[in-house]
């Protein structure tokens, strides 16, 4: 199955791959299609944070664009630069001088690296944190030589417990996260953070030297964040555009056999191949062939994804009705693949079954007694709803299928 990008997400998807080089299959077929909204896409760039990408792209792409669309996207862009160039910058600087003045050797991690190892210009990725990857015993070492410093602590909110709460930078409103892991505990992935540090390499980052992830690596953890630890719901576009590129600006540099070694060592095909699928379908990532064929799932499994992963329900929210469960299923599902049957079987019974604290449509009076919040989700009508769902998704499949 095929998806179909709408006028305006094939405009963003065109922009996007200019400044890589990558003429994307997926532009508008004319620069005056009449059924472009040119404001829904400039919401759309901006949600996404890629408003200063898709402008580097538009003047390359020469797309004959309204002024107010060209002029809403240069100023994004101008803003972005200002704040790369005046709080961005110095506060990674200061940041990296700070802890390796005190022997202390992070890695860099998401976006705070991929502006500087594999974007064209820094300020084209957006991000507001910078990310950092410390041994577990130099985490709480490294906070404190930051306070020292004069970064202040936010500990009014609760810390995952894959980071630290967030240390501000003084007089710049840039949040700090010192990891110890790289996703929320627990999770099902055998992730070998030793490896991964073995294999960083140095390179330059807001004009200093400091550690990054190899290329692969990266790529692991681009995908790994973008579908385990946010479930594609914030910055999908943005997050597939790292995918492209990583695999883009390193094509050279990816080491795929040993990527693919570590994803299937790391039990985690599934997480990562619809985020290499979604990047490769819809702004031409350049991923090899081999490496889809190898990760991707069972037939009938990616069938059922594909009915999901489409712009449609990922970007545009558009669920048909009564069908949300039964897609927040198959989504969650496809994270699984390559973990243990048991694994799998618990993300389902999460997923029909969520905890109280999961479901906040509900009212405390229902959710605080387990007796009812038990009868609620059992109910025959809520069960044959999700039949009923699924009876319509596989009839629009064979549908699709005999189109095709």
């Amino acid at each position: 199955m095929t998806a179909t990008l709408s006028p305006e997400q094939r405009l963003l998807a065109a922009c996007i791959g200019q400044p890589f080089g990558i003429a994307c299959l997926a532009q508008p077929e004319s620069p005056r299609d009449t059924r472009l909204n040119w404001e829904v896409a400039a919401d759309l760039a901006s949600q996404h944070g890629l408003a200063p990408l898709v402008y580097a792209g538009l003047v390359k792409l020469d797309v004959a664009a309204p002024m107010e669309f060209h002029e809403r996207l240069r100023a994004q862009s101008l803003g972005a630069l200002v704040r790369s160039e005046a709080w961005i910058e110095p506060s990674l600087a200061a940041v990296l001088d700070v802890l390796q003045s005190h022997g202390l050797a992070p890695i860099v991690l998401k976006g705070a690296a991929l502006a500087y190892t594999a974007y064209p210009e820094p300020a084209q990725r957006t991000f507001s944190d910078i990310d950092l990857l410390l041994p577990e015993e130099e985490v709480c070492r490294a906070s404190g030589v930051l306070r020292e410093r004069g970064f202040s602590l936010d500990d009014r909110a609760k810390a995952p417990e894959h980071h630290l709460a967030v240390h501000y930078v003084p007089d710049a409103p840039v949040g700090v996260e010192l990891h110890c892991h790289l996703l929320p505990r627990p999770h099902p992935y055998a992730i070998c953070l030793e490896q991964l540090r073995s294999r960083s390499r140095m390179a330059r980052v807001a004009g200093v030297e400091a550690r990054v992830l190899a290329p692969s690596d990266a790529l692991l953890v681009a995908c790994l964040h973008l579908s385990y630890t946010h479930r594609y719901r914030w910055f999908l576009l943005r997050a597939l555009t790292d995918v492209l590129a990583i695999t883009a600006s390193n094509a050279k540099n990816v080491d795929w056999e040993g990527f693919f070694e570590t994803v299937q060592r790391s039990r985690a095909s599934g997480a990562v191949f619809w985020p290499l699928q979604l990047s490769r379908r819809w702004l031409d990532a350049p991923i090899p062939a081999w490496v889809l064929s190898g990760l991707a799932p069972s037939t009938m499994r990616r069938t059922l994804v594909n009915a999901v992963a489409e712009p449609c329900y990922l970007l545009d929210d558009e669920v048909p009705e009564g069908s949300g469960v039964l897609y927040q299923l198959l989504l969650e599902l496809s994270l699984y693949q390559g973990c243990s049957l048991g694994t799998q079987v618990r993300s389902v019974l999460r997923c029909l079954f969520p905890p109280p604290e999961a479901v906040g449509h509900l009212s405390a009076r229902l959710t605080r007694s387990r007796v009812r919040y038990a009868f609620h989700l059992g109910r025959p009508s809520r069960l044959a709803r999700g039949i009923i769902s699924l009876g319509r998704l596989i009839l629009r499949l064979a549908r699709e299928n005999r189109r095709a």
